[in-house]
């Protein structure tokens, strides 16, 4: 056997010696970044060990030299030239659509730095918010392209050629087709913000193919803007393309809501709001307070759901729902937080924290740095609740829905009713919405401790959380 398998490499060495050539200048070339997979090229091993001992364990390490056994060397070269393959089709099929789309439309890099042009504060700080993406690797993230349907709407919504919008609401979807449960959910969440809103709606497709809804027409949604961009890299979770999002949107206010979500009167307020809350004497987002405290001291509800972290900072506030508002004074955090769960290992800022989620990165970022500030909940946990809402049934809502805990809200969190999460049902989400258009337009949004109130500041306080 270990005669025929030295045959073996013989006979082939001609054939792959260009591949063994590159092997050679990508173990050299990224060992750096490879050295949990692939061991350094040492004096006194050869290209056949170094290559032979790449993916194994230190056990398997000894054994595989004493066979000199060259399988691994070949199945390593024909997975690679398979990756390079997968990532030239990819290229070729971006290739493709670029043409098909002309220029990006909204570009913040541009070899290898931020390309904004002008001097304004905005443009300033979002040359801040991309010194850790605007390498070769990461700046086609940093691109996105209009739909050109909407290249009137974008004209129109973004200011005097600076491709920045005062404030919007931001969303980000990806979908296989029309039909497909994230498009009706999109759907509807545009459909609520042109019903139930003034303001304009921004729309990222990260999808690996486009989704083209042949029925969102610039007449049908006057106020959306839906731009196209890469997905992002393998190996990270697709809803960190929400951090993606609030970059590209070049928003100087923004309210990001997700796909399963709908508008309701009031959430426009949250606008204004959020200029006053954050700015560059609070240069991070604001999120509104999670219905689970996730806190691992907390004995109240949801135990279950803790999030445990021996590494994490002090928590400064319970935990929040990744629906955060901002200013343009934030976009550096959120592009320090993209830049560390691009790297390798993966880091929240400035820890070694390793998170799955977009969520998890924005309460550790955010506890990292110490910041203080969370809504209370606009972003009201289920569809249904808006029925109860329109009943004004406050037993119902202070039975089910006060989401106390131990910690940080003792007497229950107050509840705005701006939007409602959770709406995967868009049957169910369409006919809560036709009895939410009978309400009065003063019907009081605010409920706290068993009684509703008109307005925000009716609420007695003081509270743990903005309004």
């Amino acid at each position: 056997m270990m005669v025929a398998y030295l045959a073996l490499l013989v006979c082939l060495s001609c054939a792959h010696a260009v591949e063994f050539e590159q092997g050679v200048s990508v173990v050299r070339k990224d060992r750096k970044e490879r050295s949990s997979h692939l061991p350094a090229l040492e004096t006194g091993h050869s290209l056949l060990q170094v290559a032979t001992r790449a993916g194994t364990t230190s056990s398997e390490h000894a054994a595989r030299e004493r066979e000199h056994d060259p399988v691994p060397l070949f199945r390593w070269l024909a997975e690679r030239k398979e990756r390079e393959e997968r990532a030239e089709q990819r290229q070729s099929e971006w290739r493709e659509r670029r043409g098909e789309w002309g220029a990006p439309s909204i570009s913040l890099c541009g070899k290898g730095e931020a390309n904004l042009g002008g001097s304004s504060a905005d443009s300033k700080i979002m040359s801040r918010a991309m010194k850790s993406l605007c390498s070769q690797k990461r700046s086609a993230l940093m691109q996105a392209w209009v739909d050109p349907r909407f290249k009137g709407n974008f004209l129109r919504l973004y200011s005097n050629g600076t491709n920045w919008i005062d404030e919007a609401f931001i969303n980000y979807f990806g979908a296989p087709s029309e039909s497909s449960p994230f498009a009706r959910e999109t759907e509807l969440l545009i459909e609520s913000v042109h019903e139930f809103s003034d303001k304009p709606i921004v729309v990222f497709d990260f999808g690996k193919e486009p989704c083209k809804v042949s029925h969102w027409t610039p007449e049908r949604f006057p106020r959306l803007v839906l731009l196209r961009a890469k997905p992002i890299q393998e190996g990270v979770s697709f809803n960190f393309n929400k951090i993606r999002a609030m970059l590209l949107a070049k928003a100087r206010t923004g309210v990001v809501v997700d796909s399963d979500q709908f508008v309701f009167r009031g959430a426009d307020q949250m606008f204004e709001r959020t200029r006053q809350e954050g700015g560059a004497d609070y240069p991070y987002p604001i999120m509104p307070v999670h219905w689970m405290s996730r806190d691992d001291g907390d004995a109240l509800g949801y135990r279950v759901y803790k999030f445990k972290c021996p590494d994490c900072p002090k928590r400064t506030m319970r935990w929040g729902h990744a629906h955060p508002t901002f200013t343009y004074h934030a976009l550096p955090f959120l592009g320090d937080l993209l830049a560390g769960e691009l790297d390798n290992p993966r880091h929240v800022l400035d820890t070694t924290v390793n998170v799955p989620e977009d969520e998890d990165a924005l309460n550790v970022g955010l506890w990292d740095v110490g910041a203080t500030k969370q809504w209370c909940k606009f972003d009201v946990p289920w569809p249904s609740l808006f029925e109860t809402y329109a009943r004004l049934d406050a037993d119902n809502l202070e039975g089910c829905c006060n989401y106390k805990d131990d910690k940080w809200y003792p007497e229950g969190v107050p509840l705005m009713f701006f939007t409602a999460h959770a709406a995967k049902d868009t049957d169910q989400a369409r006919r809560i919405m036709a009895q939410l258009r009978k309400l009065k337009a003063d019907s009081p949004q605010v409920f706290h401790a068993g009684s509703f109130y008109d307005k925000t500041s009716d609420v007695p306080g003081p509270l743990p959380c903005l309004m």
